[in-house]
């Protein structure tokens, strides 16, 4: 038999598996060989075969699978047939054991062993061995580190370069690949981590390059990284940018604006990368326009020098620089034709009379060429003594003419080419003013002046004799003398419009000549007018009250400063308020007061006016009090009534209302004990004095009612007045619940309510509120022999929630369900759920007896059946049943028995015996002969349908049959632009492999070296005669689909699976963008037939149809593969 090395395994690390039917001693012999040499080895096992009865252990193999870095531990008595044993002993050459515990750590970096052997014997009885197959997997999913190596420099001078990087990983690299734009393949190993390939044509500018490292993990995961190098030819450029200058023409250059443009050309074999300038020390910005030239623009030149320096870089990866200075001289003056400005400071006018025979002249001259030179003349002659501070300029002038005018020519230059010049007269007149009045009358702070008073005042004259006239200015503040009398020629004037009285006013006068209009102002004085004498303007008026009231008299009189005195029966009052106001309010009248009269007395100091009397009755009236309502108003009887009139009572006119109570009527006393008036109709005889007539109320009875869900509840008390003491409300009982109050709404919110208090009213409705308490559940296990425990459960009353989920257990027996009783049935299953509805319940487990399940699975069987399972309990022993269905697998015949499909199981022939555990066992059937390998070592069924013989799996080799690796294409762009052959797992997801296998394009397959020695990828006719032998295309595809909606989507119309083919989707990747897609809604597999150039033909099935497809497209397609037998 031949011997196989899954890749789990070290490299010089082989296994089989036999079977042994006769007990005894056997011979195995291993024969080795040397490819090329003609070197053999032979290899002698001795072997011994125990009865498989007599083993102390359950099984003689197993199988652990674990991941590095990890301890795995067992209870070896749990391993035994009988677990209970005792005075077993365990050992282990391999790894040791403590006791009756084995543990095994397996550290980081670990790889698979082929076996640990464990030992296990008992007195009298031979040594039992367990073989342990261990399998590690490595830790973790990361790739391999990729560094570069070389080049050094990620830019460079030469269009080629050898690009070396460095890949490590803890589980060895098996290979590493590289994209660079339409290229790819596998790099060259320099060392044992070292990688290099030799790259040609590299664009100028950014070159990326992709390299994708997988491991030599099982999982073979991969890293990519990509690496850009740059290809400058541009390197050994060591050459200054040239700059030449176009504007102005020359580098000194003389301007008469502010704003000027320069322009540069800058010229440079590698191009020009960036330009600057300079204005002095500032940043100048730089526009960049065609044909290499570069400007630069100001509007801010200083007069005088302006340097610009620029400066140019090239893109040389050496960054050579050039710089250039310009010189520009602003001179504004070359275009200056306006005159200086003058402006007259000193006097203020440049026609001005002066006081004085010596003055100093100033004026003030600008321009924006400057100043040149300022002369003056003054009559003809030179001035000489002028001079300057800034831009004012000063002469001293003496020797005035009295009442004469001298001028002075002043003539200004400015510094321009032009010499612009400005002339300049100021004229200046001297004369005297003249002398100011003297105030007369009215005096200084004069009182009791007549409202028409005459002004007096002395002086007032021109020194030089001129004639002069007056202006008398007054008014009632010092600083607004806004009223005059004009052109006065004498010294007196009396006023024709009066004056307001008790007013204080200030005048002065203003003394001008009538030659140049000079003035003199006087002083100011002041005086108060008279006051006027007092006039009543409104006499007060004669008024009545009812006894015990009281009135206001009032006067109202014109004058100022008024007294008043008020006066009964021409006596002044000394009771009451106001009396010295104009407004006088008596103290409280009676009827002795009745017919008294009462005057007004006005004064001032201009004298006295006297009003006329005013009469004072007194009134009988009817007063209604409220007797202490809450709202409305009392009614008011507007009669005046004699002693003896009759009296009819008024009506409730005002709506009068009281909390609590009813308006009863009237009633001669507050208490109500008094005489009873009907409103409206009830009369009475007025006395002398007035009547008071009092509401009288009744109390007003109030309901209360108690509500409890929903339904009404007699309750006590069921009624109150706004005067019964307070009192607490009443407190129900409800079976499973606490009473949480009495509240005014059937959905409660707020504070309850316990009882109503004095002075409360209104109607009441009050709604009981529940709050549920909450239970017990308590589980019984109901049975001694049961283990494990559970804690009681809390329900709140009322409510429903699922059991807690059963913790107890019992040997041999199923827990059915609780029961509300140790002996009842079951009412709630496990996790049932339970409404409380009681307070607190304790619940029973039921237990019932029963076993596990041994179930035979055919295995993909080309023909018979697989024989019935049975149960059994716990502890039982299971006879192995034989082949009575004839199973057979093609050509492979059936050897026994297997707890897992792929054989690496515990192995039973056909009548061994084993005791049966707390677990269902399925036994699966095994066939002799080969399964078929590609060259990863993966392992493939085989089916056979009609005439032909197929793999009941998609291809998954990474590899040709000659062993060379098929380039893994993961770049969409790549993939779609590929003519070369190349292959990838779904989603570049190598998690994807099982159980859909990996997809090609159909170069790939054109190359007949695909599938595994003796097997191709079919033709077009091939899948047609396949189609065929199951009943032609509309019923096909369903007979080779995988059931069920796991893999393929829902529906999956048609699936049966009756071929045994097992079709899975998987989707494609298409070979216009390389994108994928419909991974569980299709699977489309490759043929080898080519239709022409870009197209050939492939077939399809969809979870939609259970029809067979076939059509053809495009080469460049990710399909599918799956083999046929030569």
């Amino acid at each position: 038999m031949p011997l196989n090395r899954p890749g789990s395994l070290q490299p010089d690390t082989v296994y089989f598996k036999t079977m042994y039917k006769q007990v005894g001693k056997k011979e195995v012999t291993v024969k080795a060989a040397l490819d090329g040499d003609g070197i053999q080895k032979t290899f002698p096992f001795s072997i011994r075969v125990l009865e498989a009865s007599g083993s102390l252990w359950k099984q003689d193999t197993m199988t652990i699978v674990v991941q590095e870095d990890t301890t795995i531990s067992y209870s070896l008595l749990t391993l035994l047939k009988n677990p209970s044993a005792t005075n077993v002993i365990f050992s282990s050459p391999d790894t040791g054991v403590n006791g009756t515990s084995w543990k095994y750590s397996i550290p980081k970096g670990a790889v698979s062993k082929d076996t640990i052997t464990l030992v296990a014997s008992s007195s009298g009885t031979e040594k039992s061995v367990l073989k342990v197959f261990l399998i590690v997997l490595p830790e973790g999913t990361d790739g391999p580190t990729i560094k570069l190596s070389s080049p050094v420099q990620s830019t460079v001078e030469q269009p080629s370069v050898t690009l070396v990087v460095v890949c490590k990983d803890k589980n060895g690299i098996s290979a590493v690949n590289y994209v660079f734009g339409s290229l790819s393949g596998a790099m060259t190993k320099d060392n044992d981590s070292t990688y290099s390939v030799a790259l040609a044509n590299l664009v100028k500018g950014n070159n990326q390059i992709t390299i994708l490292a997988t491991d030599a993990s099982l999982k073979k995961n991969v890293s990519d990284t990509v690496f850009t190098i740059v290809y400058d030819p541009t390197m050994d450029d060591t050459t200054a940018p040239e700059i030449t200058l176009k504007t102005p023409e020359k580098d000194n250059a003389t301007v008469s604006s502010k704003s000027i443009s320069i322009e540069v050309m800058c010229t440079d074999a590698s191009g020009i990368d960036t330009v600057t300038c300079k204005m002095g020390t500032t940043d100048i910005p730089v526009l960049k326009g065609v044909g290499g030239v570069y400007s630069a623009s100001v509007t801010t030149l200083a007069v005088g020098e302006n340097t610009f320096t620029f400066t140019a870089t090239d893109k040389a990866s050496t960054k050579q620089s050039a710089s250039k200075a310009v010189t520009v001289v602003y001179d504004p003056s070359m275009t200056d034709n306006v005159a200086p400005k003058v402006v007259i400071k000193n006097p203020l006018n440049a026609d001005q009379r002066v006081s004085t025979d010596t003055l100093t002249v100033q004026i003030e001259c600008t321009d924006d060429s400057k100043i040149s030179s300022v002369t003056a003349t003054r009559g003809g002659a030179p001035v000489t003594g002028i001079t300057n501070v800034d831009s004012l300029y000063s002469v001293k002038v003496t020797k005035l003419t009295e009442g004469m005018s001298d001028t002075i020519n002043f003539k200004v230059v400015d510094n321009s080419s032009n010499k612009n010049a400005k002339d300049f007269p100021v004229i200046l007149r001297y004369n005297r003013q003249p002398v100011a009045a003297t105030l007369g009358l009215p005096e200084d702070g004069a009182t009791g002046v007549t409202k028409s008073p005459t002004f007096t005042w002395t002086g007032g004259t021109d020194p030089d004799g001129d004639a002069v006239t007056y202006t008398l200015r007054y008014g009632t503040s010092d600083r607004a003398l806004a009223k005059s009398v004009t052109n006065l020629t004498e010294k007196t004037v009396t006023l024709t419009t009066e004056l307001s009285s008790s007013t204080t006013y200030y005048w002065q006068v203003v003394t001008y000549t009538a030659v140049n209009g000079d003035s003199a102002v006087s002083g100011i004085a002041s005086f108060t007018t008279v006051e006027d004498a007092p006039v009543i303007s409104v006499q007060p008026e004669s008024k009545g009250t009812k006894a015990g009231g009281t009135v206001t008299f009032s006067v109202t009189a014109t004058g100022e400063n008024l007294k008043y005195q008020w006066q009964k029966d021409n006596t002044n009052v000394t009771t009451g308020t106001g009396g010295t106001t104009a407004t006088y309010t008596t103290a409280t009248v009676g009827t002795e007061d009745n017919g008294s009269t009462y005057r007004c007395i006005v004064t001032n100091n201009s004298g006295a006016d006297t009003s006329l009397p005013a009469k004072l009755t007194i009134l009988n009236s009817v007063t209604y009090d409220d007797n202490g309502s809450t709202s409305g108003k009392v009614p008011v009887d507007e009669a005046i009534y004699t002693s003896g009139d009759e009296v009819t009572v008024k009506t409730n006119s005002g709506d009068l209302a009281r909390t609590g109570y009813t308006f009863d009527g009237w009633n001669s006393k507050p208490e109500g004990s008094g005489t009873d008036y009907t409103p409206g109709t009830g009369t009475f005889l007025m006395n002398s004095s007035g009547v008071i007539i009092y509401a009288k109320w009744a109390v007003k009875p109030y309901s209360i009612t108690y509500t409890i869900d929903g339904a009404s509840y007699n309750g006590t008390p069921s009624s109150y007045t706004i005067e019964t003491a307070t009192f607490n409300l009443p407190v129900p009982a409800k079976a499973g619940y606490s009473f949480s109050g009495w509240y005014e709404t059937s959905i409660p919110s707020g504070s309850p309510i316990t009882s109503i208090t004095r002075g409360t009213t209104g109607n009441k409705a009050y709604y009981a509120k529940w709050t549920p308490n909450s239970y017990n559940v308590t589980f019984d296990k109901n049975d001694a022999g049961a283990t494990g425990s559970m804690g009681t459960q809390s329900i709140v009353f009322g409510t429903s929630a699922n059991l807690t989920e059963n913790g107890y257990a019992k040997n041999g027996f199923r827990f059915t369900g609780w029961a509300t009783s140790p002996g009842g049935s079951v009412v709630y299953g496990n996790e049932a759920a339970f409404t409380m509805d009681v307070e607190g319940v304790t619940l029973y487990a039921q237990w019932l007896l029963v076993g596990y399940s041994v179930t035979y699975n055919a295995n993909s069987p080309t023909s018979g059946t697989a024989p019935a399972g049975a149960v059994y309990a716990n502890g039982n022993t299971v006879i192995v049943q034989s082949n009575t269905g004839g199973l057979v697998k093609g050509t492979s015949s059936f050897t026994g028995w297997n707890t897992q499909a792929d054989g690496n199981g515990i192995t039973y022939a056909c009548g061994a015996k084993f005791t049966m555990g707390n677990e269902p066992v399925t036994l699966y059937a095994m066939y002799s002969g080969n399964a078929v390998m590609d060259n990863d070592g993966n392992l493939y069924a085989t089916v056979t349908i009609g005439t032909q013989v197929w793999l009941v799996e998609n291809l998954k080799t990474t590899k040709y049959r000659d062993g060379t690796p098929i380039p893994n294409v993961i770049n969409n762009t790549d993939w779609s632009n590929l003519l070369t052959p190349g292959y990838c797992w779904y989603n570049n997801n190598g998690q994807n492999k099982e159980p859909t296998g990996a997809l090609y394009n159909w170069y790939t397959v054109n190359t007949g070296n695909l599938a595994p020695a003796g097997w191709h990828v079919p033709t077009d006719a091939e899948w047609g005669t396949l189609e065929t032998y199951l009943g032609g295309s509309s019923v096909s595809g369903g007979k080779l689909k995988v059931t069920g909606t796991t893999y393929w989507e829902s529906p999956n119309n048609g699936a049966t699976n009756e071929s045994g083919f097992s079709a899975f989707p998987g989707g494609d990747r298409d070979g216009g963008g390389g994108t994928f897609s419909s991974f569980s809604m299709s699977g489309v597999w490759w043929s080898t037939t080519e239709l022409d150039t870009d197209n050939a033909a492939y077939c399809y099935m969809t979870a939609l149809s259970a029809r067979f497809f076939r059509s053809d497209g495009t080469k460049k397609c990710g399909f599918r593969v799956r083999c046929v037998r030569d």
